[in-house]
């Protein structure tokens, strides 16, 4: 039996994330549109969506992280036996895109950062550090738009599991 090991974004993120630290986190851009209305007794769901980009020119001593996030909200009637599989009707469509600017400290010795590594930051470290401002920021839409306040859930990754074959 062999075990094969994917390796895990944490650990080819951990060299950055050791010498880089958040300094600014900018809103870049926002829309929110309420393209249905909410029917009384329909159940809201949502499905969130986000892809996370990074910036660096190499021998810069800071780099950003960009997090796109798409967040639909839809309904489902009331009395859908499975709710989580029914169709679902539009009701609001909100988009954003976070900035955070990190500086980086690399020691003399260290060597260049590589593009693996970096994205692998963009996807863990860096959408850890953004995503409760998107959090907050869909909770005052929609409310603002005139939908009960979302809270989404924490921030989670996927965990590697081990292929034993």
């Amino acid at each position: 039996m062999t075990t094969s090991v994917t390796k895990d974004p944490r650990a080819s993120a951990a060299r950055i994330a050791a010498r880089s630290d958040i300094v600014d986190v900018r809103l870049v851009s926002v829309s929110a549109e309420l393209v249905g209305q909410q029917k009384p007794g329909a159940s809201l769901r949502f499905a969130l969506e986000n892809h996370p980009t990074i910036e660096y020119e190499p021998g810069e001593t800071s780099f950003i992280v960009r997090v796109s996030y798409e967040l639909t909200i839809d309904q489902v009637a009331e009395g859908e036996k499975n709710e989580s599989d029914a169709e679902g009707s539009p009701v609001a469509e909100i988009r954003c895109v976070q900035a955070g600017l990190f500086t980086l400290e690399m020691r003399d010795g260290d060597a260049e950062l590589e593009q693996g590594e970096l994205e692998a930051y963009a996807q863990t470290t860096g959408q850890f550090a953004l995503y409760p401002y998107a959090r907050e920021l869909f909770a005052s839409l929609t409310s603002r738009i005139g939908l009960p306040a979302l809270t989404l859930p924490a921030f989670r990754l996927a965990i590697q599991v081990r292929d034993q074959t």
